[in-house]
């Protein structure tokens, strides 16, 4: 009894209650376990309090306190001493928080000249959210404002943390806790992989130019959001897989069960409301409205062959990677374009000495005129090298084949020829996914007609048309109407001769400035069609 009340420091006059005690119990008791290897630690370890918090309607939450000279041991060992004290305490939420001091504004009555930043009630509450939740780290933050005026704070936690599954179940108790201790609203979450930040309209069109890459992806989303590991993507499985395609891409691959629950017993072939991973790859590009995988692509996936490790792989060549279609994707969007860039660079460096001589450089262009029919003029090439090598030879720096590369991606122009900005370069690759869509084109028109709907009476008249016109012309390389008078002469093909339209009549009327077939336009409008009944 006397070892254990060693484990309790308590302020002058403050009374020790039974859960303080049980709490130092625990503590020793897991110091003098022979099988413990935190013993070390804890011998200089104690405690200043304890209390429960409820979370929820039945759960609790155990909230130790430290003195704060102690906390730097206690932070060394707290995932260790968590998990032990919550097998003490039959699997009760456990949480760790340092004693902190928090200086107020009139802190010169008390004799400071300066009051620490780390004494503020700001920072006093950002190190108490960090206690709560540790091990794990913070990554970021955010205040929700609702209109009420009240405030969220939504904490985002480190998914890559080890004891991920451990802390989901947590997170309730910390917004518990952090309510407790500092009245503030608060919520955790574990981030998690969206296909929103992996798929856009421009890497569509190089999936849809790459079986590879649609292997890749077929195989990657099974596992990903396979949840239960059976080896059976289910139908719930499948709808949240078609939500984020949805949000990302502007899919309607449809976002209910009664919806995708046919489409999946018509690709099972056993006609279950579930698909193994070979199924999955047969019904995954056909919800993307992609040609098949061939049964050799489907083989590769099941086995693990269409991976290998980098160091199985012989190193990519342009020649194999880059397609037209990769090219017009690579180039509507500049950060990627810059990554690749350099990739390339690296790749053609053959001695690795940070500059590419003549050959290196005649090689990259030559498997560039291989796979996308490019002529390189010798003479332009050799006036492209900028600097020079230790042995004196001319050579291409990393600066100046950046900014050489896109353009020559873009068409095999030299820099000193006309070419296309890089908003015109980002569009080639957009137009190029939405030609291959008309769902996709259809999105496009739902988002449009309500974004220049501007008097919400649900038509789009010429005024509102013709501002969606210029900024379609100032993003895109489409030749519209440039007078009033002859976008209205457009519209009134569409409409029953006057000068607004319908969401169906833009529908047919939108696909049509953009260049598109009239089979792809009448698709675009009987889907609209449809919607209106």
């Amino acid at each position: 009894m006397l070892n254990t009340r060693k484990k309790i420091v308590k302020e002058k006059g403050a009374a020790v209650t039974e859960l303080d005690t049980e709490v130092a119990k625990a503590l020793f008791d897991i110091e003098v376990s022979p099988s413990c290897d935190i013993k070390t630690e804890l011998k200089d370890v104690y405690i200043s309090g304890a209390k429960d918090v409820e979370v929820g309607k039945s759960g609790m939450a155990m909230v130790i306190h430290f003195p704060f000279r102690v906390w730097k041991t206690v932070k060394k060992i707290q995932g260790r001493l968590v998990r032990e004290l919550e097998k003490k305490f039959n699997r009760k939420h456990v949480v760790l928080v340092a004693n902190r001091t928090i200086l107020d504004k009139n802190f010169r009555r008390k004799g400071l000249k300066v009051r620490p930043r780390s004494r503020t009630l700001t920072a006093v509450h950002d190190s108490i959210l960090e206690d709560l939740v540790g091990p794990t780290e913070i990554v970021g933050k955010r205040t929700r404002i609702s209109v009420d005026g009240s405030k969220l704070l939504k904490v985002m936690l480190d998914p890559k943390d080890k004891d991920k599954e451990n802390i989901e179940s947590k997170l309730t108790a910390f917004a518990a806790v952090y309510k407790r201790l500092t009245n503030k609203e608060g919520k955790g979450y574990l981030p998690k992989p969206s296909l929103s930040r992996a798929i856009t309209p421009g890497y569509m069109a190089a999936v849809m130019s790459s079986p590879e890459v649609l292997c890749h992806l077929c195989s990657q989303y099974f596992r990903q959001y396979d949840k239960d590991k059976n080896g059976l993507l289910d139908c719930q499985e499948a709808v949240v897989l078609a939500k984020e395609l949805g949000t990302a891409l502007a899919v309607p691959m449809g976002s209910t069960e009664e919806v995708l629950r046919p489409s999946i017993a018509r690709f099972s072939e056993e006609g279950r409301d579930a698909l193994t991973l070979e199924e999955f790859c047969r019904w995954f590009p056909s919800v993307l409205g992609l040609e098949p995988l061939s049964p050799q692509h489907i083989e590769e996936i099941k086995s693990g062959t269409h991976n290998l490790a980098p160091a199985a792989v012989p190193q990519p060549s342009l020649r194999r990677t880059i397609t037209p279609g990769y090219a017009a994707a690579l180039a509507s969007s500049p950060q990627t374009l810059q990554s690749f860039s350099k990739q390339f660079f690296k790749q053609y460096d053959a001695n690795s000495n940070g500059v590419l001589e003549y050959s290196e450089v005649l090689s990259m262009t030559q498997d560039l005129a291989a796979g996308l029919g490019i002529v390189v003029d010798e003479e332009k090439l050799r006036a492209r090298l900028d600097t020079e090598t230790a042995a004196g030879e001319a050579a291409l720096s990393l600066d100046a084949f950046c900014r050489w590369i896109p353009p020559l991606l873009a068409g095999g122009r030299e820099p000193e020829q006309e070419v296309r900005s890089e908003q015109s370069q980002r569009s080639a690759g957009y137009l190029a996914a939405l030609k291959s869509s008309p769902r996709v084109v259809f999105q496009l028109c739902q988002q449009y007609f309500k974004q220049y709907d501007h008097n919400g009476d649900s038509f789009l008249d010429d005024a509102e048309l013709m501002a969606l016109s210029k900024d379609l012309s100032e993003s895109f390389d489409v030749p519209l109407s440039a007078s009033p008078a002859e976008l209205r002469e457009s519209i009134a093909k569409f409409s029953d001769g006057s000068n607004c339209l319908t969401f169906s009549e833009f529908a047919h009327w939108f696909p049509s400035i953009l260049g598109l077939n009239e089979k792809f336009a009448k698709e675009v409008g009987d889907m609209a069609t449809e919607k209106a009944r």
